[in-house]
């Protein structure tokens, strides 16, 4: 039995705020991602003290959550152009800022999140 399926049993629904890697325009414009909305399902814990120490030190005075979930989540990539997602727990935004991909070991990817509004 794969850790994905016993995190299915402890799950709940969520919504996933995604988009598409964005671009320039032939005017050098900037055009962004196409946005993508679904549900979810995570298991949603708080993080815990060494946990606290992977986030960035501007983050660490805002609400934390961390998500198990068998979906694939992305972080701000400014390289190739990509923004964070967010996700929408018990009516509160979360901006995802550290993604580990557990998926060839356990089945799902690990995610913390700090919420959008401080």
């Amino acid at each position: 039995m794969s850790i994905a399926h016993i995190l299915s049993r402890f799950s709940q629904d969520i919504v996933l705020n995604s988009s598409t890697q964005g671009h320039r325009d032939e005017n050098g414009d900037w055009v962004g991602g196409t946005p993508i909305i679904k549900t979810i399902q995570a298991v949603v814990q708080p993080v815990n003290g060494d946990e606290l120490q992977t986030v960035p030190e501007g983050e660490r005075t805002n609400k934390l959550i961390k998500l198990h979930t068998t979906e694939v989540l992305k972080t701000t990539d400014e390289v190739n152009a990509v923004s964070a997602d967010t996700v929408i727990v018990d009516g509160e935004t979360f901006r995802i800022i550290t993604v580990s991909d557990w998926n060839k070991l356990g089945g799902f990817y690990k995610a913390i999140a700090v919420r959008e509004d401080g």
